[in-house]
């Protein structure tokens, strides 16, 4: 989907469609082009490939209007002005994006020449590199030999302790037991998978849910790009129980991750569409959950403790959607935060643990949650005082604060997606993404094999 510099992806490339750049079949959505970021970001880039830096400008001004917090967009909007001679917006812009966390260091060719020697660039880049503190507190979990596996999901039985893992490339799904022993759950293209995204464990029910998806990138003879399906497999007999795959003309389609509710309702992100998709238990049919304008490339999903609130990962941030009514906010974020550039998403203990590409190597970030509104929107209490009602009304739902729990680790090469036992949690550090996009001059690529690393979130 995104054809960019490789020298450029330290900093202008956006990895929170780095999954993207490998699955997605189209440039763009079929409808509400220009309230899609994803559309206005690649058109964009478009632009300044072809140098015509007015129209680099014109789209990501819009960028930034639909994702006032994405700090990669305010770069590129920064970068916009600079090349076109104007210093003080470009300064304030890159600003902006290194305040709210901008991983910034100045590599040749970055198109900042303009400002380069100016006293705002020099402590701005000295202020992103006091932010590159390493924070260690990951253990290794087990490893997987195949360095080419490429994974994007992983999935977790709290029953039989085994994990499952989802090869992009290779089309099949591993499992691993306690021992750190691995063997094929589901061979390459069985029953028709294509890449392997997101995956999840049904425990009472005995089911592994499955996303796939195939792209132009990796379609090989008989496939056909922009084709996504759910795969329903049993557990105990590693057969596949049912598949579930949109109609073809609504395309293309990329069912990138999912989450499970109590009663065995799944909830699918399709990430090209904007849409959120849905299997309920009792009708056991893939339907059309919700479709937003301004819902760009949905991603990581997830459900809080009661089930009442979707969290989705997009590219403006974190949506928070009712379940019973389907209305939808973003969180709202302090001023030196973003919720963006995240892939997988979960919920612990009124917090949300996310693993967000947008940082260097990548970190894994805890993200405190304000309390929730109630579902159906009411007041909370009301109280006399001197002849007077006050109702309490719940506010907005947003972030308090945050605690980065992994970041600047060795072994990262795209840290991807993980999976919650109580209160650990797994996680891929080294999915490759890169590499599989033929990148050569990106920072180390992590461990050798497929690492799949833990940490605790009690103390």
């Amino acid at each position: 989907m995104i054809a960019i510099r490789r020298k450029a992806f330290l900093v202008a490339a956006v990895p929170w469609i780095l999954i993207a750049a490998v699955l997605s079949c189209s440039p763009q959505r079929k409808d509400g082009s220009e309230l899609n970021l994803d559309f206005q970001y690649q058109q964009g880039m478009e632009a300044y490939r072809r140098e015509d830096y007015a129209a680099y400008l014109r789209h990501f001004r819009k960028a930034v209007e639909l994702s006032p917090t994405h700090p990669e967009m305010m770069f590129n909007l920064a970068r916009a002005y600079s090349l076109l001679g104007k210093k003080t917006l470009a300064v304030k812009w890159l600003g902006r994006a290194v305040d709210r966390g901008l991983y910034f260091k100045p590599f040749p060719g970055d198109r900042l020449d303009f400002i380069r020697d100016t006293a705002e660039y020099k402590s701005f880049q000295a202020k992103a590199e006091r932010r590159r503190i390493p924070v260690w507190n990951s253990l290794p979990a087990f490893t997987l030999a195949e360095d080419d596996l490429f994974p994007e999901g992983i999935a977790y039985d709290p029953v039989t302790g085994k994990f499952f893992i989802g090869s992009i490339a290779k089309r099949k799904i591993v499992a691993v037991d306690q021992a750190g022993l691995a063997d094929i759950f589901a061979a390459e293209k069985q029953d028709g998978l294509g890449s392997v995204t997101g995956m999840t464990v049904d425990a009472k029910r005995r089911v592994l849910w499955v996303n796939s998806a195939v792209s132009d990138r990796l379609a090989g003879p008989g496939d056909i790009p922009g084709w996504s399906a759910v795969f329903k497999y049993d557990l105990g007999t590693r057969k596949l129980m049912r598949k579930y795959s949109p109609d073809p003309e609504t395309g293309p389609h990329l069912f990138n991750d999912l989450v499970l509710n109590e009663n065995g309702d799944v909830f699918i992100t399709d990430s090209p569409q904007g849409a959120i998709y849905a299997i309920r238990a009792e009708k056991d049919e893939l339907e059309l959950w919700l479709k937003a304008e301004r819902m760009s490339y949905p991603n990581g999903i997830t459900l809080s403790a009661d089930g009442r609130y979707l969290f989705v990962a997009q590219g403006e941030g974190i949506s928070v959607i009712n379940t019973s009514t389907r209305s939808r906010s973003l969180l709202s974020v302090p001023d030196d935060m973003t919720l963006t550039g995240i892939d997988g998403l979960y919920f612990f203990e009124n917090s949300l643990i996310a693993i967000q590409g947008d940082y260097s190597r990548g970190r894994v970030i805890r993200f405190f949650l304000t309390r929730l509104p109630p579902p159906d929107g009411r007041c909370r209490f009301f109280a006399w005082l001197r002849n007077v009602m006050f109702f309490l009304i719940a506010g907005p739902p947003g972030v308090r604060g945050y605690k980065i729990l992994e970041a600047e680790n060795p072994m990262f090469s795209n840290p991807t997606t993980g999976a919650l036992d109580r209160d650990t949690f797994y996680y891929i550090a080294n999915s490759r993404m890169s590499v599989l996009m033929g990148a050569k001059d990106l920072p180390p690529t992590g461990a050798p094999g497929v690492v799949i690393l833990k940490i605790r979130l009690r103390p």
